[in-house]
């Protein structure tokens, strides 16, 4: 795979490209993914007061990168595909060929700009798609939420929560601990009317969220015209709805690749579900060498001859099969999930899976 016997020229005119096909390809799956979801916001937003056209196409345009980012395996992979099969077709591979020019020579270029292109969109594009992703989260839960709680985690596993009702609302910052994630030790409560006028404070050194109301034990109770005083235990009679602090934690989707490392160990220390957010780390880190891989695969399927016929067919079988690919991969992250197979394993072993069967392919049809 050296590229001391190629021609500079060539070198350029297959990244070109290899290029040409990358912006056409993304810039026709971009604008399908926008059209359809905004068609379906549209939808969404019908029977919604309150939420204009503008509103739409702003929270289309906020998801719309997150989506993109999610489709790069299958964006690179057709648009090696499709410059693969128009170098084939202009009978311009076959000519490098016959000067001497191997299989694994003039798919190095394309190699090494899948690569650096994996590694542009996880350090430089993923943190902007991860921001704007969960600013759309935030718009979503503003627009459609069914109800007005809002829960995040902050350093060293702090737990900030917020609910509503028609009374007033309650904001409780705590660390969860023990196997139960609905309690927060060390915890802070603030109670505020509907004209956010606070009414109480607990400082408690245990709190526990039940069905309809929150258990707060062994706490300084103070209100703005008496003077704090300790009790054993008491309660706010409010519904919340989480059943479970952990279930809406800041999803592993809208943390970017920088800050993932650190959120996974408060995740640890809390003793927090983090298996989605390790997956998601290990996602992001193979995405260079995964984008090498498809430009593996779509060689498999691109690189025969016009006048042997069946071109178009195998095309078809190549999408066909990297369908199953991407199912198969879903399944192994799913079964990684459950903790019945460890994490680094769901993610990298259908990479070196689909590596070897290209490779074993290739070196079969190039190679004999």
């Amino acid at each position: 795979m050296r590229l001391s016997s190629i021609s500079t020229i060539l070198v350029w005119y297959i990244v070109k490209t290899y290029l040409v096909w990358f912006i056409g390809i993304t810039t026709t799956i971009i604008s399908v993914i926008f059209l359809a979801d905004f068609v379906d916001m549209l939808r969404r937003v019908a029977n919604v007061e309150g939420i204009t056209f503008s509103i739409a196409a702003q929270l289309v345009a906020l998801r719309l990168p997150y989506f993109a980012q999610e489709l790069i395996p299958i964006m690179v992979l057709f648009a090696s595909m499709g410059a693969l099969w128009a170098l084939t077709r202009k009978q311009e591979l076959i000519v490098a060929r016959a000067a001497g020019v191997s299989v694994w020579q003039f798919l190095f270029p394309i190699i090494l700009t899948a690569i650096a292109l994996g590694v542009v969109f996880v350090t430089l594009y993923n943190p902007i798609a991860s921001k704007l992703y969960f600013s759309y989260l935030h718009l979503e839960h503003k627009y459609f939420g069914k109800n007005n709680d809002l829960i995040s985690i902050a350093g060293k596993g702090t737990v900030w929560i917020k609910h509503e009702d028609h009374s007033g609302y309650i904001i409780a910052k705590g660390q969860p601990t023990g196997d139960s994630t609905k309690i927060l030790q060390n915890a802070i409560v603030l109670h505020f009317d509907s004209r956010d006028n606070l009414l109480e404070r607990f400082d408690a050194e245990q709190i526990i969220f039940e069905s309809g109301r929150i258990r707060i034990l062994s706490s300084w109770h103070s209100k703005a015209t008496t003077p704090p005083i300790f009790v054993d235990k008491s309660e706010l009679f409010y519904h919340v709805s989480v059943s479970d602090v952990a279930s809406a934690i800041q999803t592993a989707d809208s943390i970017s690749l920088w800050e993932l490392p650190d959120y996974i160990k408060y995740l640890k220390q809390s003793k927090l579900p983090y298996r989605d957010h390790e997956l998601r780390f290990h996602h992001l880190l193979s995405l260079p060498i995964l984008l090498a891989v498809m430009i593996f695969l779509s060689a498999v399927f691109s690189l025969r001859l016009p006048r042997k016929g069946g071109t178009g067919t195998l095309i078809a079988s190549g999408a066909a099969i990297t369908l199953i690919i991407f199912f198969f991969s879903d399944v192994m992250k799913a079964i990684s999930l459950n903790g019945t197979l460890p994490v680094f394993l769901g993610v990298w072993g259908p990479i070196a899976i689909v590596f070897c069967f290209s490779l074993a392919v290739l070196l079969k049809t190039e190679d004999g």
